[in-house]
């Protein structure tokens, strides 16, 4: 119902193709290196992965490093391959100097020591230079790719099978300028641990959508054959990988009935024939714990869409459950009890739609057009970091049984589940999944290289440590996941010999009691939550003045699920503030149209208000005047007026002048409780009060003047005559 729209959908779709040239500065430059005995120099900082823009403010050129190994596994006796991008983001060209490779080829890392190496903290221990390569200058903005191979006897691998923490250092002279983190798996084959099961649940949503409902050109565009809906399914189908699915799209697609695009009908259908285990999201993805960590209350439930929605949508419905469906007709009729039976009361007044059933449309819920036959019931799937005990109480008495954790949040030594405030938590693994996150997010190669690398030592670390222990990775709910990407997070995760992809389960319900940490939002999203549903309560008391306040608050608490949603990323305060912003515009859609002045020519007559509806439904609302003098009587101040969707309507005040002159009147439009809705205004009202009655009154007098003169006259030419007839001789 909100006056401006955006299409978010075409957002997300500009924010995948914004790093499209980031590739294009790729060059691939060969050196050779060879083994060298000295110790690698002090690490600095570890860089980040994303690679930004030069910032035209600095003077001094700037390396950033992403390192990878080629391969993520090294048998022993093989040699190493390192691939090392090297970008200057700086201002100003940098000088030639060393790429130094690091590698502790005997030393097993630890899952803790992997955590903390990939995450950033401090490492005391000094890694052996393994291989040395020539950097070459490179130009503001420049990049180069080196490849950096490492013979076996310089790697030095040997001992236990498992990961190993691998440096890449550019050296300026004696200083380190930059450094990459990495990571290589060791696997000698007569010691590889088990196979350990690892579980990926990705989001299929649509992220970036303002939309209550999906429109026909949004889906369209999510469902075609280049489709992010459509390229998802062709992502996870036949690898186990679960889905979250987002009840909007599945509701958008059945509310346009036949209007809606084949290609969605025929996603739905694939939708329901795939083996993969889905189970639903909130409404567009929307956060369940955000408005708790916000205000301490749950998030709002769907309501309806605005109108009554044609059971007939649901005729052959792609997999709607029989419970959606409706009573079989052909199931016999529940008999009536005799005591409440219409015809044996005679006070009785059968409804038109008891006595003529075929005048009352069936009508079906946004909740039944929602409705799909999910593998996994009842779960829920906030943010990372963002659970809490009062989450967990909340979303258990909405419904849910089973809630995907990250470990970060939890006590110490849990597994794959847990239990906490009644609930089940699928425990997600956050280095693990930041790994993933970093594949599917990954704007380039070597990227996304690098954090497959960083998930495969991850996933070998924990097949060491865990054996048997089941690994959930949650992936990324923005619109930065891409699902080319995906695809090949699951192909590479297939191709571990120490890691199966396998499908999300039931946790056991008997998995040992933890603590969950108090979780939180980010900076500054919590106060536009908050505002967000305080502009929602006040929609909701704006739109008491709609002859269906249905048409308006249904359609605003879909739009403010939306501006929840987990897929707006870094951009969820602006959504929130977006959403405020349009409650602002709505509640202006009633305005009086003013006028300049008023005359009122009589003594007792209207004044004449004109009501501009804008919003697309029909309003009852109540328009007052008051004078701010004795000269204007209102006989009735609240007039009731009807105004139909997107018109205008005249309200007519009756009031009494009691005297000739100018007056200000205040006119405000306000609804059945007194709230004012639009004004007030003050408009000049000109008074002529009394020449009417003195009009009449003069015209009065000189019509019967006139008759008075006239019967005069008639009489004086009577008498003349009469003179003359008596004058006459007979």
């Amino acid at each position: 119902m909100s006056a401006r729209r955006v299409h978010g959908v075409q957002r997300a779709l500009a924010t995948l193709l914004r790093p499209a040239l980031a590739g294009a500065l790729l060059l691939a430059l060969g050196a050779g290196a060879g083994p060298a005995a000295a110790a690698s120099p002090p690490l600095v900082a570890p860089v980040a992965r994303a690679v930004d823009a030069p910032d035209p403010a600095l003077t001094e050129p700037a390396l950033e490093l992403v390192a990878a190994p080629v391969s993520t596994s090294v048998a022993p006796d093989a040699p190493l391959a390192l691939r090392v991008t090297v970008r200057n983001t700086g201002g100003s060209a940098s000088a030639a100097g060393t790429l130094v490779v690091g590698l502790d080829g005997g030393t097993r890392a630890t899952l803790s020591a992997l955590e903390a190496w990939f995450s950033g903290g401090e490492q005391s221990a000094v890694l052996p230079t393994v291989a040395e390569a020539a950097l070459p200058a490179l130009d503001a903005g420049a990049a180069a790719v080196i490849e950096v191979p490492v013979p076996a006897a310089a790697a030095g691998l040997a001992g236990e099978w498992g990961p190993r923490l691998v440096t890449a250092t550019a050296m300026m002279g004696d200083a380190a300028a930059a450094a990459s983190r990495t990571a290589i798996t060791f696997a000698p084959p007569e010691s590889a641990p088990a196979v350990s099961p690892v579980r990926v649940v990705t989001p299929f949503s649509t992220p970036g959508s303002e939309s209550a409902l999906l429109s026909t050109e949004e889906l369209a565009e999510l469902t075609g054959p280049d489709g992010s809906l459509t390229r998802t399914l062709d992502a996870v189908e036949g690898t186990g990988a679960a889905l979250g699915v987002d009840p909007r799209i599945i509701a958008s697609v059945r509310a346009l009935g036949t209007a809606a695009p084949e290609s969605a009908t025929l996603l739905l259908e694939r939708l329901a024939g795939l083996s993969n285990p889905t189970f639903a999201l909130a409404w567009a993805d929307a956060d369940p714990t955000a408005t708790v960590l916000a205000r301490g209350i749950p998030l709002p439930a769907v309501e309806g869409a605005g109108a009554p929605l044609d059971a007939a949508l649901l005729e052959g419905a792609t997999a709607l459950p029989p419970a959606a469906a409706g009573p079989d007709p052909a199931a016999p009729a529940d008999p009536v009890p005799e005591q409440s039976s219409a015809a044996d009361d005679p006070a009785a007044s059968p409804s038109p739609a008891a006595s003529d059933p075929a005048e009352a449309p069936a009508t079906v819920t946004l909740a039944e057009l929602a409705a799909w036959p999910h593998d996994l019931d009842g779960w829920a799937w906030p943010r990372a970091g963002g659970l809490s005990a009062a989450g967990i109480e909340q979303l258990v008495a909405g419904g849910a049984g089973t809630i995907i954790a990250s470990d970060a949040q939890l006590g110490d030594g849990v597994g794959s589940a847990a239990r906490s405030g009644g609930a089940t938590l699928a425990v997600a693994d956050e280095s693990a999944s930041r790994a993933a996150i970093g594949i599917t997010t990954a704007t380039v190669q070597q990227q996304a290289q690098a954090s497959t690398a960083e998930l495969a030592a991850l996933l070998a670390a924990r097949a060491v440590e865990l054996p048997g222990s089941a690994t959930l990775l949650a992936l990324d709910r923005t619109a930065a996941q891409s699902v080319a990407r995906l695809d090949g997070l699951l192909t590479a995760i297939d191709a571990l010999g120490w890691a199966a992809l396998t499908p999300l389960g039931q946790p056991a319900a008997s998995a040992p009691e933890t603590i969950v940490s108090e979780g939180a939002l980010p900076e500054g999203l919590g106060d536009a939550v908050g505002s967000a549903l305080d502009a929602e309560a006040a929609d909701r008391a704006y739109a008491r003045i709609a002859v269906d306040p249905a048409a308006i608050t249904d359609i605003r608490r879909l739009e403010l699920l939306a501006a929840l949603s987990l897929g707006w990323g870094d951009e969820a305060a602006e959504a929130a503030q977006r959403f405020v912003a349009d409650s602002a515009e709505l509640r202006t859609s009633v305005q009086l149209v003013e006028t300049p002045s008023i005359t009122l020519f009589s003594d007792r007559l209207s004044v004449p208000v004109t009501v501009q509806n804008g919003l697309g439904t029909p309003i009852v609302v109540y328009v007052h005047v008051e004078s701010a003098t004795g000269q204007l009587r209102v006989l009735e101040a609240r007039v009731e007026t009807l105004i139909e969707g997107t018109a205008q309507a005249v309200a007519r005040v009756p009031v009494q002048s009691l005297t000739n002159g100018d007056v200000d009147i205040t006119i405000t439009v306000r609804d059945a409780e007194g709230t004012s809705v639009s004004g007030p205004i003050t408009v000049p009202l000109s008074l002529q009060a009394g020449w009417e009655t003195a009009g009449i009154v003069a015209l009065s007098v000189a019509i019967a003047g006139l008759f008075v003169t006239g019967l005069a006259r008639d009489i004086r030419r009577r008498k003349v005559r009469r003179a003359e007839t008596a004058a006459s001789p007979v």
